[in-house]
């Protein structure tokens, strides 16, 4: 552990330990798989039971890639893994268990390797060895000062520093430490991020739980799909139309918000949403800002039938220019009789027929 961590184990001890790998457990409320609503604490008697479920989840967070480096390189503990005691009983003269805090894709990459060892895997020796005598930190105190370390230690190696998190990872612990500590500034101080940013994260995180706890949208909610596209909607003109609640971070506005999340996911038949990627997002909350647009969007009208934008700077040749460029170079495959495509590039056709003088257009 750093310096910066040390300082922050008040009331906790940190101790060096050597353990076999089969005594890791990865820690079901990983904030990588973290979702809003889900239960708050996993009691210590259930980790245990839980470990092929939590095993099969952090695979899918890129974990392929982090074996084949420890197969190549070797498992460097530069960056040691830092554990807890599992608090449950043990039958008698059996090895002490430990929860991970910190290093839980660390630890569940050696135990994918472990598994590819014992399926009959030529693996290094070097790194079948390493497994049996792993240096760990164990951090040792009462539950509630080790819960309040390991969330600091978490969030000064992902949220500001060593490994960065996603966004709504870190989100997640900043929530937590909110919740502790009611104080922005006191987690911008603790996590040495810049002066807003925890707000700015604990913001997002709650404008997503809102959609996640929603009757209508739970099952659909993603945080790797809408975390990001409802951060959009928190600029100051989202916030306004939205009306967002500085107090219980919220939007209040209820039928609006509601027509974000209609947009934002698949509608019945669909295989898209509306509102899929953060810049569809940014092109909607500038149709709220505008008087003209806004209630348009309110009323369910779809983007691409509400009229767009001018284009600021560039002459009416290059714009006639450049879509008659981009006409030229569509596949005429993607073009088929009565698809949407088709009755576009007819609308075209009607458009430009109108501009011309009437003389000018064959018969």
């Amino acid at each position: 552990m750093s310096d910066s961590e040390a300082v922050l184990a008040s009331n906790v001890k940190t101790v060096p330990r050597r353990v076999h790998l089969d005594d890791l457990l990865v820690d079901p409320k990983n904030y990588r798989l973290h979702r809003p609503g889900a239960d708050e604490e996993v009691p210590d008697e259930r980790v245990e039971g839980m470990q092929r479920e939590v095993m099969t989840r952090l695979a899918l967070e890129s974990l392929s890639k982090l074996q084949n480096s420890i197969l190549k390189n070797g498992f460097l503990e530069v960056d040691r893994i830092v554990v807890r005691e599992l608090r449950t009983k043990a039958p008698a003269g059996a090895r002490q268990k430990y929860l991970v805090i910190e290093g839980n894709r660390r630890t569940a990459a050696l135990k994918r390797i472990q598994g590819q060892y014992l399926a009959g895997d030529d693996i290094p020796d070097a790194l079948i060895r390493k497994m049996a005598d792993l240096n760990v930190v164990e951090v040792t105190g009462p539950p509630g000062a080790v819960k309040r370390f390991a969330r600091r230690v978490m969030g000064i190696r992902h949220v500001s520093r060593v490994k960065v998190w996603w966004g709504f990872n870190s989100a997640a612990l900043v929530a937590d430490l909110y919740a502790e500590l009611e104080d922005f500034s006191k987690i911008d101080d603790v996590l040495g991020l810049g002066g807003g940013d925890a707000k700015r994260l604990y913001e997002q995180y709650m404008a997503f739980t809102q959609f996640a706890i929603h009757r209508d949208y739970a099952r659909q909610a993603n945080p790797r799909k809408h975390y990001a596209l409802l951060a959009e909607f928190l600029s100051r003109g989202g916030k306004a139309w939205l009306g967002w609640n500085e107090s219980t971070f919220e939007f209040d506005k209820k039928d609006r918000k509601e027509e974000v999340y209609r947009r934002i996911v698949p509608a019945a038949g669909q295989t898209a949403a509306e509102i899929h990627n953060p810049a569809r997002a940014r092109f909607a909350v500038r149709v709220m800002m505008d008087a003209d647009r806004s209630n348009q969007f309110g009323d369910g009208i779809p983007l691409d039938d509400i009229p767009p934008f001018p284009t600021k700077g560039l002459p009416v040749l290059s714009r006639l220019k450049r879509a008659l460029g981009y006409l030229r170079n569509l596949p005429p495959a993607d073009i088929r009789d009565g698809s949407p495509e088709m009755r576009v590039v007819q609308e075209i056709i009607d458009e430009a027929s109108a501009l011309l003088p009437a003389g000018d257009v064959e018969e």
